[in-house]
């Protein structure tokens, strides 16, 4: 079975810095508040990573951009990046209270989401840390790392 193999049509596949403290943060906490959801998460310093996203023109050595595919190999599939793809990940998280709360940002243009985006994308090894190599998932969720 290839990593690819892992993905089944539908899933919705997180693209994110293995070595940011900052992504590795939200990774953990969509595994602890995603519910029932089943994201998958793939490093963008992965090979899988540079194949998938290179099918939408995007190219994963853009380790300041997380990226998220929606409903992969279904017609409906899209590529969502930056704020956007934060958006999407935060309103799928079972917290009503905080969900609710995400629903101002749409109201925020698009360019001046991801200008804050981008300005805290550039400090985020400064004030989260960096890693020297991608982090190990645990056992219990290391079927959803589809890099491994």
């Amino acid at each position: 079975m290839t990593e690819q193999d892992k993905i089944k049509p539908g899933e919705d596949i997180i693209f994110y810095d293995g070595v940011c403290g900052l992504c590795n943060k939200l990774v953990q906490f969509v595994l602890a508040h995603g519910g029932d959801l089943k994201f998958l998460f793939c490093s963008l310093q992965s090979d899988l990573a540079a194949r998938l996203l290179a099918k939408y023109g995007a190219n994963s050595t853009e380790l300041k951009t997380i990226f998220v595919i929606t409903d992969y190999d279904l017609p409906s599939s899209k590529l969502l990046k930056k704020s956007q793809a934060v958006l999407f990940i935060l309103q799928r998280c079972n917290m009503p209270w905080y969900t609710a709360g995400l629903s101002i940002l749409h109201f925020i243009p698009e360019f001046f989401l991801n200008i804050a985006y981008d300005l805290v994308a550039n400090i985020r090894y400064e004030v989260f840390g960096r890693y020297e190599s991608c982090l190990n998932p645990g056992k219990e969720v290391r079927d959803r790392f589809i890099d491994q």
